[in-house]
């Protein structure tokens, strides 16, 4: 390409050249007087550059000093017109989005970044930008008369983009808020957090971003710019087989969970897909009365019970059949009745039995043995210590009933945490330690939900622990899925959100340590902190 620069013209010397709906040529038309005078910077073939500074044109570094002559001078500079091609290397930005120069390609454009807003941008061929598209504030107009493509184009602030032609670009976003509920990152973390003010409502620092496009820094994560990868759950159990090693897997108690420490029937419990399901165990497993069972019902009509238990036996009986020196065999039954009506007794499940049972133990099995897999691996993502740690945050401490809404908890940039401490009574009940993150969205109808994920501290039958994750679409929504059975796609959005809430707490906590409140933090919490010396009297000041 021609790699020759401008001459500098009056608007009139090139107004037949102008696109006849380009806004600078209707401005023109209407009012002659005032824009007939105003510069232009014209090339009349292709042209390439390194970047294109249409802050200042004629100067590549956007730090050159703005009260210098040369500075004043191309500030009258309106428009910058390629009659040809212009390939641009690195960049065509300007930082000042309320007013800038102005750009007219009659022929294709392309450049690796390309950062506008403040002035129109009129391209008669094809525009490509390799990496980042980004059009700010509704000062700016881009009109792309053929085919539109590239890496992100970005939207903010009601920035117009008039694609005539094809468009691909890999991804569209209108806005930096994502128009659905939590899934599994944030717009922002598409890019290097050195590009991010991370204020109550982060935004994203354009003089800094061309500052590392010029350096040759990446300002993109590639890897969050691609769909998320829904990660696959490994099966637990060689066959689905109902029989009595996998009843036995499925009721381990490495899996059952203690609610209260007196508990003498640990047990686990969810619903899936419209059927519920507790798996419980209780005795010693070589003895008589111990009992592994299933409970299944899909409403208030239907229930049945898969249940193994040993029977005594001879220790004659066939080799293979017995496990060590035991002289038990294991024996598995499935019983179902009805909740209401006349005959509510339990009766045994056999191929005489009504098809709405065989259905219900059909699925409900299967949900028990999906169920297993899921929690085995939901129960490795997140480390009990790490509830505990943030618990023991002072940005926590005054946060001392999670059931109170002012106590609870507070908003952290655009997540609200809360805090259940160790023991929180519940109905007189104590409770187990537990963290929720919740963040507003909106919904397809467009209405503002509140969705929340928790992260409670369960206790098993063996005396381990792990980290249960529930979820619920609005807080106004009484049911909670408990995504670490369900497996549904919540579950591994889970993590991502929870890593997100620990860089918060640990950010806002340094920042509290330093004498900072977060913004809006309640009297009672200032007063706790000024208490024990990280506030002063006077400090109540946010970040």
């Amino acid at each position: 390409m021609n790699t020759k620069r401008y001459e500098k013209l009056k608007l009139a010397d090139i107004q037949h050249k102008l696109p006849a709906d380009s806004l600078i040529a209707d401005w023109l038309e209407r009012r002659p007087d005032e824009y007939r005078e105003e510069w232009v910077l014209y090339c009349a073939g292709d042209l390439e550059l390194d970047v294109l500074n249409l802050d200042n044109p004629l100067h590549d570094d956007w730090s050159a000093a703005e009260d210098t002559d040369e500075a004043r001078e191309n500030e009258t500079i309106l428009l910058v017109l390629v009659e040809g091609h212009l390939k641009v290397n690195r960049l065509i930005a300007n930082d000042e989005t309320d007013g800038a120069t102005g750009l007219i390609v009659l022929g294709d454009m392309s450049a690796p970044y390309i950062l506008l807003g403040g002035q129109e941008v009129y391209v008669t061929g094809n525009l490509r930008a390799e990496h980042l598209l980004w059009g700010d504030y509704n000062h700016g107009l881009l009109i792309v008369r053929g085919e539109l493509s590239g890496g992100l184009l970005l939207q903010t602030d009601q920035y117009s983009v008039e694609a005539r032609g094809e468009q691909h670009m890999q991804l569209h976003w209108e806005g930096m808020e994502s128009p659905d509920a939590w899934a599994g990152r944030d717009r922002f973390d598409a890019f290097d957090t050195e590009c991010v003010i991370d204020d109550d409502e982060p935004f994203l620092w354009r003089k800094q971003m061309i500052r590392m496009i010029l350096k040759g820094k990446p300002v993109l994560r590639h890897e969050y710019l691609r769909p998320f990868v829904v990660s696959e759950i490994p099966f637990l159990f060689e066959n689905p087989e109902i029989n009595p090693v996998n009843i036995r897997r499925a009721t381990a108690a490495s899996l059952l969970c203690m609610r209260h420490p007196e508990d003498t029937a640990p047990c686990y419990e969810f619903w899936m897909d419209g059927v519920f399901i507790r798996a419980v165990a209780y005795g010693q497993e070589k003895e008589e009365g111990c009992f592994q069972g299933i409970y299944i019902q899909n409403d208030d009509r239907h229930a049945l019970l898969i249940r193994s238990e040993p029977v005594e036996q001879p220790r004659d009986i066939l080799p293979g059949v017995l496990s060590g020196d035991s002289t038990y065999l294991w024996q598995v039954s499935i019983k179902f009745r009805y909740l209401e009506g006349n005959d509510t007794e339990w009766h045994t499940l056999n191929r005489h039995a009504p098809q709405t049972f065989v259905q219900l133990c059909q699925t409900g099995w299967r949900g028990l043995l999906h169920a297993a897999s899921h929690y085995e691996y939901a129960r490795m993502m997140i480390a009990p210590k790490e509830i505990r740690e943030l618990l023991a945050l002072p940005i926590a401490q005054p946060y001392d009933d999670f059931y109170d809404d002012e106590h609870q908890g507070l908003w952290l940039g655009d997540l609200f945490i809360a805090f259940r401490q160790q023991g929180a009574l519940f109905h007189g009940e104590p409770q187990m330690p537990l963290i929720r993150i919740g963040r507003e969205y909106e919904d397809e109808q467009g209405d503002t939900l509140h969705e929340n994920y928790f992260y409670s501290i369960s206790v098993h039958a063996d005396g381990t622990e792990s980290v249960l994750i529930g979820y619920k679409a609005d807080e106004d929504n009484d049911t909670r899925i408990q995504v670490s059975y369900t497996g549904d796609v919540q579950l591994h959005y889970a993590l991502p959100l929870f890593q997100k809430a620990v860089q918060l707490l640990h950010r806002y906590n340094s920042y509290l340590l330093t004498g900072e409140a977060p913004e809006g933090a309640e009297e009672f919490a200032l007063d706790y902190w000024r208490q024990r010396g990280w506030l002063d009297n006077i400090s109540s000041g946010s970040y």
